[in-house]
């Protein structure tokens, strides 16, 4: 099975390259991508060691197309309201969101929110989640726990048991590692 994992710019994603990892070890073929904003939460070159990633969106090269084309699911982790927001409303400027429309019918999508309680919890967000849900995406939300705005409350990533045990419930599969 092959995932197109999408990684955005949240404090959060650090954890992308043990959910790749633990992907991996459950017999996933693992293919990254990043926004501009991940790179300054998600270390790079460890994710290339876990996945085969793309950086960037070049029009001239229709990587949307190429990474999306033969991918049983397309999960963003971690995804912040701004992407959330893009995704709902099918606004594509940058590689995660143009690929997020690019996506063939068959294709399963997951999204793991993370952010503040605040925000995780304002209308525009439960809007634009229930858009997507309606557009047959799983949102799973996320945990509650201490946040790195220091709050306490809803809005933390899960664990990458918990993400990856999520994904492969999309298959029906249980989770080995």
């Amino acid at each position: 099975m092959r995932i197109l994992m999408a990684v955005t710019g949240c404090i959060a994603g650090y954890k992308a390259v043990d959910v790749a990892s633990a992907l991996k070890k459950n017999d996933y073929e693992v293919h990254a991508m990043m926004t501009e904003a991940s790179k300054f939460y998600c270390p790079i070159d460890a994710l290339k060691v876990q996945a085969n990633v793309f950086w960037e969106f070049d029009p001239a090269k229709p990587q949307h197309i190429y990474a999306t084309e033969e991918i049983d699911v397309f999960a963003v982790v971690p995804a912040t309201s701004n992407t959330i927001a893009k995704i709902a409303t099918g606004l594509a400027d940058n590689l995660v969101t143009v690929s997020a429309l690019a996506l063939k019918d068959e294709t399963r999508r997951i999204i793991f929110p993370a952010m503040n309680t605040r925000m995780f919890h304002n209308a525009a967000t439960q809007a634009n989640l229930n858009i997507l849900r309606e557009r047959d995406w799983t949102v799973i939300c996320p945990a509650v726990g201490q946040l790195a705005c220091g709050a306490e409350g809803e809005g933390k990533l899960p664990s990458t048991r918990d993400i990856v045990k999520e994904i492969l419930k999309l298959h029906g599969l249980a989770f080995k590692i």
